[in-house]
């Protein structure tokens, strides 16, 4: 099953953040399927938004709506694994 195959629906499927030393927090996109849970990272490290324009030049603060969980996830970590069988061991394992 990839990605572009899960059938997206309230109840099997969140966001969450892991916190992780302090600022490299982390995101993943949670998949429940009857069989499995299905953890997909979907963001690197998450900072505050910051109005020093040296922190604002770093990507760690995200755009957008932040009431929405989807807001952090980024494009770029979906895109690596947009064509990976979610259900292989090696994947289910790491």
């Amino acid at each position: 099953m990839k990605i572009s195959e899960f059938e997206f629906r309230p109840d099997n499927h969140f966001v969450t953040l892991e916190y992780y030393w302090l600022i490299l927090n982390r995101t993943f996109l949670i998949l429940i399927t009857d069989s499995d849970l299905i953890g997909i990272k979907v963001h690197g490290p998450i900072g505050a938004e910051s109005h020093d324009p040296l922190v604002s030049l770093l990507p760690l603060t995200i755009d957008g709506d932040l009431q929405n969980p989807y807001s952090y996830m980024s494009m770029k970590y979906i895109e690596r694994i947009k064509d990976t069988d979610l259900k292989i061991k090696r994947l289910l394992k790491n």
